[in-house]
């Protein structure tokens, strides 16, 4: 069924997402796909919760499938532009680090134009979702 949140309104995640995440960590000879979830909200608690509420199948959810999870508390919702692309720079070098999976070889789906254009140039392929 939907996810909802305190007040009752339908948690949207991407269409599509739950089911391409799913597939992408089926079992294929020679192929390992990680999967990290990098955000920032109010409540990162909830972001979790969210995550596990979110069912692929029966008996898995998004977050059963998640290797990496970064969400960085944020009390300012409008910060600009630029403090975000350094803070999601920030991310992803740490997540790099961590994960020990190149730039090259990392997606990211993402809103703001800055912070694509300044991942692409470290080597991340990036999609724009202007709609989150």
């Amino acid at each position: 069924g939907a996810v909802r949140d305190c007040m009752g309104a339908e948690v949207v995640v991407q269409p599509g997402m739950p089911q391409l995440f799913g597939e992408l960590q089926e079992e294929r000879p020679g192929t390992h796909c990680q999967l990290a979830i990098l955000s920032r909200t109010t409540k990162p608690a909830w972001a979790q919760e969210i995550l596990q509420a979110y069912r692929v199948s029966n008996s898995l959810s998004l977050w059963d499938l998640v290797s990496f999870f970064s969400v960085v508390p944020t009390l300012e919702t409008h910060a600009s532009e630029t403090l975000r692309a350094v803070l999601t720079s920030s991310t992803f070098q740490s997540l790099a680090k961590t994960s020990q999976v190149s730039y090259q070889d990392m997606l990211y789906f993402g809103r703001e134009m800055r912070v694509c254009k300044h991942l692409g140039s470290l080597g991340v392929t990036c999609l724009r979702t202007p709609y989150g």
